[in-house]
């Protein structure tokens, strides 16, 4: 489950809130803690982000990118209008071939296997 932007807000204000905390327990005044809380805590907008991109799935980046290859590539076949019509032809000539072959040495080659008897 991937968390919404106000989670992330939220649990950052939490930590702020506990430097705060921390501050004031240490004896600092309760004035002077509150400007100075982002100094232990660090830049909150590059915070937010690098969090973001802990929380965010591992696969939603794979996809990301995929989608980035997938959209280069047709830019690059639409652009070269024979290399697209060969890559196609290729393609299927390629997957029908392999189809052909396996189902007819599947045929003849794979029959059902006899282990029960291998093993009585």
């Amino acid at each position: 489950m991937c968390p919404d932007k106000d989670d992330l807000d939220e649990e950052i204000r939490g930590h702020l809130a506990i430097s705060i905390k921390e501050r004031i327990e240490r004896g600092e005044d309760p004035s002077s803690a509150r400007p100075g809380r982002a100094e232990g805590f660090g830049n909150v907008t590059l915070t937010r982000d690098s969090m973001r991109g802990v929380w965010l799935p591992r696969w939603f980046d794979a996809a990301e990118a995929l989608g980035r290859d997938i959209r280069f590539a047709l830019r690059a076949l639409l652009r070269t209008k024979g290399m697209a019509a060969t890559v196609v032809v290729t393609l299927a000539l390629g997957i029908g071939a392999n189809a052909a072959i396996f189902s007819s040495s599947g045929t003849y080659s794979c029959g059902p296997w006899s282990i029960a008897t291998r093993i009585a």
